[in-house]
């Protein structure tokens, strides 16, 4: 994708040059987002687990993107929800546009997210205690 892309908005189609399957996504910047599709495609890091299976079986070069439509940002998510419903994209594991809601994880992944927050700070002060002099600070 052309650096062209970089400032414009739109609908962006990732399609198998093999069998055709296809993938429906928006964003506020096109070029951003293919890079960031490529970069975790590439590190095996990608949160489409079917769209990784097939570039970790047929490579990157396997997959390309294409520009469906460009659109003001305030209409990304209508548009993408029109295409997904039209064109009904395979390789697309939630069906509402911009939304995770309904996506179930496997047992793996959810073992896989446990490990990978583990370690981590939390928000805030949950699940800390001020001490004495923060106390009396206060």
């Amino acid at each position: 994708m052309n650096v062209e892309f970089k400032k414009v908005s739109g609908i962006y189609k990732i399609s198998s040059l093999i069998d055709g399957k296809f993938y429906i996504g928006s964003a506020i910047s096109l070029y951003t987002r293919w890079h960031h599709h490529k970069h975790n495609l590439l590190n095996n890091k990608h949160s489409n687990g079917k769209l990784q299976k097939f570039v970790n079986k047929h490579g990157i070069l396997s997959i390309k993107i294409e520009v469906v439509e460009i659109c003001e940002k305030e209409q990304l998510l209508q548009r993408e929800q029109f295409y997904i419903d039209t064109l009904k994209p395979f390789f697309n594991i939630c069906k509402v546009a911009g939304n995770t809601l309904g996506v179930k994880h496997t047992e793996d992944t959810k073992e896989k997210l446990s490990i990978m927050r583990k370690g981590r700070p939390t928000l805030g002060m949950l699940g800390k205690k001020h001490n004495e002099q923060t106390k009396d600070l206060i």
